[in-house]
């Protein structure tokens, strides 16, 4: 299902060389604010609580919840104020008019599917993605993977009955690994709070792989050749970008001639979340 979804998106980049359409994002949960108006004078990355939060879980033993916090605040940040500077910036000029926003990735990161390959894969589509809409913009595109957080699911009821063995039974809904599990017993579906612990650390995982790559040289653009996924290779789709990528490389070319040359991260779960906050 993951591989047919990378080539629906791949498919839908090449249709829209041209003209391009933006899927109107998930609504997110809404936050009903109890606390009075000068909280925001008083941010923290705990602020959060003097407001009534929905879609959160509810965790039956509060010692552990603050077991698993305390676990949470020793650890490193996930990303550091530089590169929320630099995304700042981009994210300006975009809104300018002078670049391009493309988010991508799963609907929910899972502890399951989680690979090396399937976090290059994601990204490969991605840049895949950027360099179509370059090509065709004219425009840099701010390259967002909706990955390494994408855990939780927000669920329209708490609770989901099934009928098992004749009989109705209702447990909590599933909001996503970093919550609880998928199988239907009354011990996968109570949310842990352990399970952020293990979903911080994947998330670390996945930024590692994801610098590993960018950082190594895959992400430059001389390497647009190696982007194009094997499933996609010989298709009339992947025939055309193959066309493409032919295009940019003789500009490529042209351009170290003359001598020019060219190099080339959804806030949901708060108790995860505030591990990662800072004010800047």
């Amino acid at each position: 299902m993951k591989a047919m979804a990378n080539v629906v998106i791949f498919l839908c980049a090449i249709a829209t060389c041209s003209s391009f359409v933006l899927r109107r994002p998930t609504a997110l949960p809404r936050l009903m604010a109890t606390a009075p108006p000068t909280t925001a004078a008083r941010w923290s990355p705990d602020s959060w609580r003097n407001f009534r939060c929905e879609q959160l879980p509810e965790y039956p033993d509060p010692k552990e919840t603050e077991e698993a916090e305390a676990n949470l605040r020793k650890c490193a940040p996930l990303v550091f104020a530089g590169e929320m500077r630099q995304l700042q910036q981009r994210l300006a000029q975009a809104q300018q008019g002078d670049g391009f926003l493309l988010m991508g990735g799963d609907c929910a990161e899972s502890f399951e599917e989680f690979s090396t390959d399937h976090v290059r894969d994601t990204m490969r589509v991605i840049l895949q993605m950027a360099l179509i809409i370059t090509y065709g913009a004219g425009k840099p595109v701010i390259k967002i993977g909706r990955m390494a957080g994408q855990f939780a699911k927000p669920r329209s009821s708490p609770m989901e009955t099934r009928e098992l063995n004749g009989e109705k039974v209702t447990l909590p809904s599933y909001k996503g690994d970093n919550v609880n599990k998928q199988e239907f017993t009354p011990e996968a579906r109570t949310p842990n709070p352990h399970l952020m612990v293990k979903a911080f650390h994947q998330c670390a995982q996945t930024l590692n792989i994801l610098r590993a790559f960018t950082k190594g040289g895959y992400a430059d653009i001389s390497r647009l050749q190696a982007w194009n996924l094997d499933f996609v290779e010989k298709t009339p789709q992947g025939s055309k970008y193959r066309q493409l990528s032919s295009k940019v490389e003789e500009s490529l070319r042209f351009m170290r001639a003359i001598g020019i040359d060219t190099t080339s991260g959804e806030l949901r779960f708060m108790p995860l979340e505030t591990k990662s906050s800072s004010k800047y």
